[in-house]
Protein backbone atom coordinates (compact mmCIF):
# COMPACT_ATOMS: atom_id res chain seq x y z
CA UNK A 1 0.00 0.00 0.00
CA UNK A 2 1.84 3.72 -0.73
CA UNK A 3 2.78 5.58 1.89
CA UNK A 4 -0.12 8.72 2.63
CA UNK A 5 1.16 12.58 3.25
CA UNK A 6 -0.53 13.47 6.28
CA UNK A 7 1.56 16.59 6.22
CA UNK A 8 4.53 18.15 7.87
CA UNK A 9 6.07 15.91 10.80
CA UNK A 10 6.90 18.15 13.64
CA UNK A 11 7.36 15.40 16.73
CA UNK A 12 7.15 12.16 18.33
CA UNK A 13 4.43 12.36 21.00
CA UNK A 14 7.00 11.67 24.09
CA UNK A 15 4.12 8.86 25.90
CA UNK A 16 3.49 6.72 22.53
CA UNK A 17 6.03 7.75 20.03
CA UNK A 18 2.84 8.47 17.35
CA UNK A 19 4.10 11.01 15.16
CA UNK A 20 2.43 14.80 15.81
CA UNK A 21 1.79 16.98 12.74
CA UNK A 22 2.61 21.12 12.24
CA UNK A 23 -1.23 21.57 10.14
CA UNK A 24 -3.10 20.11 13.11
CA UNK A 25 -1.37 22.27 16.03
CA UNK A 26 1.72 19.95 16.65
CA UNK A 27 -0.85 17.07 17.68
CA UNK A 28 -1.35 13.55 16.50
CA UNK A 29 -3.67 13.12 12.43
CA UNK A 30 -7.12 12.91 13.90
CA UNK A 31 -6.95 9.24 11.68
CA UNK A 32 -4.11 8.24 14.75
CA UNK A 33 -6.88 9.28 17.49
CA UNK A 34 -8.01 7.41 19.57
CA UNK A 35 -5.05 6.01 21.44
CA UNK A 36 -6.53 5.25 24.33
CA UNK A 37 -3.22 4.48 26.22
CA UNK A 38 -3.31 5.69 29.88
CA UNK A 39 -1.36 9.02 30.20
CA UNK A 40 -1.80 10.39 27.19
CA UNK A 41 -1.28 13.76 26.62
CA UNK A 42 -3.68 14.83 23.80
CA UNK A 43 -6.59 12.90 25.55
CA UNK A 44 -8.77 13.30 28.71
CA UNK A 45 -9.12 10.75 31.26
CA UNK A 46 -12.84 11.17 31.33
CA UNK A 47 -13.10 10.93 26.79
CA UNK A 48 -11.02 7.27 27.47
CA UNK A 49 -13.60 6.18 29.95
CA UNK A 50 -16.64 7.08 27.73
CA UNK A 51 -15.08 5.59 25.19
CA UNK A 52 -14.71 2.09 27.36
CA UNK A 53 -18.33 2.32 27.98
CA UNK A 54 -19.43 2.75 24.97
CA UNK A 55 -17.57 -0.45 23.87
CA UNK A 56 -18.49 -2.53 26.36
CA UNK A 57 -22.08 -2.42 26.03
CA UNK A 58 -23.96 -5.76 24.77
CA UNK A 59 -26.62 -5.68 22.25
CA UNK A 60 -29.76 -7.25 23.47
CA UNK A 61 -29.95 -10.78 21.82
CA UNK A 62 -32.62 -10.08 19.34
CA UNK A 63 -30.78 -7.03 17.87
CA UNK A 64 -27.56 -8.70 17.37
CA UNK A 65 -26.09 -10.48 14.57
CA UNK A 66 -24.84 -13.68 14.44
CA UNK A 67 -22.25 -15.28 11.60
CA UNK A 68 -21.65 -18.66 11.23
CA UNK A 69 -19.12 -20.18 8.87
CA UNK A 70 -18.86 -23.71 8.19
Amino acid sequence: MAKRNYGTISGKCSHCGINLYAESENRPHSIAMPCNLRGCPFETREAQQQRYQEDMKVLPASEGMTYYEG
